[in-house]
């Protein structure tokens, strides 16, 4: 049977606001869900909704790893909202097969998420996704010179504001969406490229943080994961 301390040792609200992610779920090999639980905006545990059960469980970028080693991180879309997405395998503490499930933790690219991100940065950020009839002509504009070997970009968009340009990638490898910022110009002007490619440096080593936080979290909660495993097996 399913093991309620496991949820409320390492699945509870507190838990969750801790490592910052929005939700946690576990699937067994067959990709059924054996716990799942999450918390809004406002730290508060809400269910995680059916639709977005079903769409992680299903998907094959997320489920699908090269090998044991290997997990997935990137861009993820549900329902035209973006989610931060890390997924591993649950393998025996030595990190060797067979895999006992998956595991995968997300937290919304939501406004509060992108605040929180300017604020590591020092500058305003906004994110938008590919194919987005809103995306600004700037932005359009930018992204023929952006691929995964020249994925920044720098535009004068006035005499008075510098904008910088991000290409980041979903969970299988595609271009999702476009990250940017804006500097005044005098700011450019006294450290030229570098306060843009610092931001984006920045922010690389935020996502690079939260992925190791994702790798640290399944070390710690990888006996009982493998223990939920072979009782729902």
């Amino acid at each position: 049977d399913h093991d309620p301390q496991f949820v409320v040792e390492n699945m509870d609200a507190d838990a969750l606001v801790a490592i910052k992610v929005n939700f946690m779920i576990v699937l067994d090999t067959a990709h059924k869900v054996l716990a799942a639980n999450a918390v809004d905006s406002a730290g508060q545990e809400t269910p995680v909704s059916a639709g977005l059960l079903e769409h992680l469980s299903t998907d094959p970028d997320i489920l699908t790893h090269r090998n044991l080693q290997t997990g997935r991180l990137g861009i993820f879309l549900h329902e035209g909202r973006a989610i931060l997405i890390a997924s591993r395998q649950i393998l025996t503490s030595q990190r060797k097969g067979p895999s006992h499930g998956t595991l995968i933790m997300g937290t919304w690219l939501d406004e509060r998420k992108l605040r929180e991100l300017g604020q590591i940065t020092h500058l305003p950020i906004t994110l938008f996704l590919m194919g987005d009839s809103a995306m600004p002509e700037d932005v359009r504009s930018v992204l023929g010179d952006l691929s995964l070997q020249n994925p920044t970009q720098i535009k004068a968009l006035n005499a008075d504001t510098i904008a910088g340009y991000s290409l980041v990638y979903d969970v299988g490898g595609r271009p999702a969406a476009v990250f940017k910022v804006m500097v005044p110009r005098e700011i450019y002007h006294q450290a030229r490229e570098a306060v843009i490619y610092f931001a984006f440096s920045s922010f690389s080593l935020g996502l690079l943080f939260w992925g190791i936080t994702a790798l640290l979290l399944e070390k710690a909660v990888l006996a009982r994961l493998l223990r939920l495993g072979q009782r729902l097996a």
